[in-house]
């Protein structure tokens, strides 16, 4: 499959989402549409629900000095990574 610069620079725009944390709080969370969709593709919530990656993401920021974005970014990647090599990708 080829891409054209337009279907690339459109998974590289930035997308707000609203994610909310175990205690109720709303955490307003702003990452690349290719993020979410790696979100959205490893089916986080049959493992994980949203408010464990905000927990989780939340942990590495005060253990490893990361910002919450970078937090969720670092993530995301492992979990896309995981379910790569559970599915022989």
């Amino acid at each position: 499959m080829r891409w054209t610069e337009k279907q690339i620079e459109e998974y590289l725009e930035d997308e707000t989402r609203v994610l909310t944390s175990h205690d109720g709080r709303k955490i307003s969370l702003t990452l690349m549409k290719t993020y979410w969709i790696t979100l959205e593709a490893v089916g986080v919530d049959d493992v994980y629900t949203e408010s464990d990656l905000v927990a989780w993401a939340e942990e590495r920021v005060e253990k490893e000095g990361l910002t919450l974005t970078q937090a969720m970014q670092g993530n995301l990647a492992l979990l896309d990574h995981e379910f790569r090599r559970q599915h022989g990708m």
